[in-house]
């Protein structure tokens, strides 16, 4: 390599480069990428703890109640838009449903959607439960629906 000339800024470029070149034939730069390497791959366990099996597992054993939250949010949507106050009284509504343990991840109800005054669900005629299940959406107060005058 030539020998270095007071304010040849090429030259001190030319040399680090050079240097970290070596430095990374040598090994030393390897040890840096091994901790970063196990750093993420820490960082994916810690924030993704289930293997995608696990999750696959996890969705297909709750099936009946993704569909049924998906069916329901997806018409109360198309039906009346995006209302956030809407959503959220049928989110508390469906989250009563998959909290008791007689009427989560049941096949018979088809949607839980909001009328005027109260929830609407949407089930087969000659199942047990749904006695059970009008009986866990009454305590939930009504919607508050405002009429304006046009």
């Amino acid at each position: 390599m030539a020998a270095r000339r007071p304010g040849d800024r090429a030259g001190h470029r030319r040399a680090a480069l050079a240097t970290r070149f070596v430095a990374t034939r040598c090994g030393y730069a390897h040890g840096m990428f091994r901790t970063l390497t196990a750093f993420g791959r820490t960082f994916r366990k810690m924030m993704f703890p289930l293997s995608r099996i696990a999750l696959v597992v996890l969705v297909w054993s709750n099936r009946h109640t993704v569909a049924l939250w998906y069916r329901s949010l997806r018409d109360e949507v198309e039906a009346n838009g995006f209302d956030p106050g809407r959503l959220r009284h049928l989110l508390r509504g469906l989250w009563t449903i998959a909290a008791d343990r007689s009427t989560s991840n049941t096949e018979a109800i088809r949607t839980i959607s909001l009328g005027d005054d109260q929830f609407v669900v949407e089930a087969r005629e000659d199942w047990p439960l749904l006695g059970r299940v009008e009986s866990l959406l009454a305590p939930i107060p009504p919607y508050p629906t405002v009429a304006t005058a046009a």
